[in-house]
């Protein structure tokens, strides 16, 4: 009996620390971006977010596979962008996982119980390995605050794409294609260009431009880096929806529309808006399968009002000029 009562302390130990860990991690960014003009978007820790909607805060649900929360904040306006302060927002996460784990270590040396010695050392050894994931410096799925630290040192243009980058998605309220210009310049050699030339094909969408927008996700389409497939397969649903919006031949499509594109829209559409609009494009303008387009596009008005208003509002824009392109083929 004691043994199961320990192990239930520790399996609720291992919950709660890294629930803890996580919400003092993303507090970390939250409090380093505050102390140097970062204006504070969105904050979610697991799948409740808490962020801005029409001026008021709103809590949502928001799933995002691979993240225990994020942090999301806006840096101050400025006309010299590669001079932002961005290590400083990076560096809060790992910074505050490093304090807990100093913190909780006297309690694993001195604490004479043998459950509360346990617990902190739990907590001691999930603080230091969440801040050694964060801070070590790694490219896996998408750059780690590390990565994002170590380019903020090395390079300007890497720092200006960084400005850029949150710029564009800590904007709640404008759809791409509502801000400045010159949030979508970028430098070619910029380790971030994969994801402004995505940024970019995006805003071409938003804009009606789809000619621009199928040719920068074509380009990004065929990024092979192993730590880029994220931003591959992202870039090959867009070329897909481009491509059926031009009508297409059925046999081109599918080209894209291969079988790791189609594991990864069927994961990915239980959270993600524009992978449903994609797979709700595809059957309703490809396939003519009109059941599983109507299931598909109820999801979709259930995802979108959980959306920003930003990007609420291009998804919207979106679906309406696929309206328009189901009308022109009734006639």
């Amino acid at each position: 009996m004691e043994k199961l009562i320990e192990a239930f302390i520790i399996f609720c130990a291992i919950v709660c620390s890294y629930a803890l860990c996580t919400i003092l991690h993303e507090a970390g960014h939250l409090c380093m971006g505050k102390l140097t003009g970062y204006t504070m978007v969105s904050f979610r820790i697991g799948s409740v977010k808490l962020y801005k909607k029409h001026g008021k805060w709103v809590l949502a649900r928001e799933k995002i596979p691979g993240t225990l929360g994020q942090c999301i904040m806006l840096p101050p306006i400025s006309d010299e962008p590669e001079k932002t302060p961005m290590l400083p927002y990076h560096l809060g996460g790992g910074f505050f996982n490093v304090l807990t784990a100093v913190v909780a270590l006297p309690f694993c040396i001195w604490s004479t119980n043998i459950y509360v010695r346990e617990i902190f050392i739990l907590l001691f050894a999930i603080s230091l390995g969440m801040a050694l994931i964060n801070l070590v410096p790694a490219k896996i799925i998408t750059p780690n605050d590390g990565y994002n630290m170590k380019l903020a040192l090395k390079n300007p243009a890497d720092r200006k794409a960084m400005y850029q980058i949150l710029q564009i998605t800590g904007n709640p309220e404008q759809s791409l294609g509502e801000m400045p210009d010159s949030f979508f310049e970028y430098d070619e050699e910029s380790e971030y260009a994969a994801t402004m030339k995505m940024l970019k094909g995006y805003r071409h969408l938003d804009k009606g431009e789809l000619e621009e927008a199928e040719l920068l996700f074509r380009q990004a389409a065929v990024n092979d880096e192993k730590s880029m497939k994220y931003y591959r397969l992202e870039a090959s649903k867009e070329l897909l929806f481009c491509m059926i919006l031009r009508k297409a031949p059925r046999e081109e499509a599918d080209e894209i529309f291969n079988d790791e594109l189609q594991e990864y829209l069927k994961k990915s559409s239980a959270y993600s808006s524009s992978s449903l609009r994609v797979l709700y494009a595809y059957d309703k303008l490809m396939t003519g399968d009109v059941r599983k387009a109507d299931e598909e596009y109820g999801s979709l008005l259930k995802l979108l009002s959980r959306l920003s208003p930003g990007d609420a509002k291009m998804e919207k824009k979106l679906l309406n000029n696929m309206e328009k392109h189901i009308d022109m083929q009734k006639f």
